[in-house]
């Protein structure tokens, strides 16, 4: 089965479609959960969110296309521009997107770029092989917190319902559409799989004007 990897900046303002696929795709997750003993109870287990998994994997940016390549020769950019791009990206201390599609399982996730390695080999002058580790990032806020009489009071919760359709605006992708309508980006595939929508659809962007389901 064919799958793709995609790393995008900025709610897709940048992407980048992975011209060589990785051999191998490591992904490891952990448990936090902690034991306690109780007195009289016993031992009782505290569940915790699991640590941010992380993801390790090698491949090259090739200095020429050839059939093994997983995008189209005209899509090809040079291994300058891609590391160059990647290392910019890394520089922002922002988060980037990783996306991986096609396989029995998908993976779409706000990442970091822990470490990103490049190298060249002999006989292959050109190409720049690299190895990269990113690491699951989780967005946060602090909660607002009213002071009224000298009493602290936490805001409510927002109970607002969702409207069942939503018509695209210029710019919008899954992930705004999602976070503007749910407040993260967790419905995104949701969104992808109730109206019909390929990779190839978001590649070349949301149409504004489209009406879309959100549930």
């Amino acid at each position: 089965m064919s799958y793709n990897i995609y790393l995008s900046f900025n709610n897709n303002e940048e992407l980048i479609k992975l011209p060589v696929l990785p051999a191998e795709l490591k992904v490891q997750e952990g448990s936090d959960n902690k034991k306690s003993e109780v007195l009289k109870i016993g031992e009782i287990t505290q569940i915790k969110l699991p640590p941010q998994f992380s993801i390790q994997f090698d491949s090259v940016f090739p200095s020429n296309w050839y059939p093994g390549c997983n995008v189209l020769e005209s899509e090809l950019r040079s291994p300058y521009d891609y590391v160059s791009i990647i290392k910019r990206w890394k520089k922002t201390l922002k988060p980037i997107r990783f996306v991986f599609v096609g396989s029995t399982i998908d993976i779409n996730s706000p990442v970091t770029i822990e470490t990103f390695d490049v190298s060249e080999k002999g006989g292959d002058v050109g190409s720049w092989y690299y190895k990269m580790l990113l690491r699951e990032y989780r967005f946060y806020g602090a909660d607002k917190i009213n002071i009224d009489n000298n009493v602290i009071q936490k805001s409510r919760t927002n109970t607002k319902q969702t409207n069942q359709l939503y018509i695209v605006e210029n710019g919008d992708t899954l992930t705004s559409i999602s976070i503007k309508n749910f407040g993260d980006d967790s419905a995104y595939w949701d969104i992808k799989r109730l109206n019909g929508l390929t990779d190839a659809d978001l590649i070349k962007g949301l149409k504004a004007g489209t009406e879309l389901r959100l549930y």
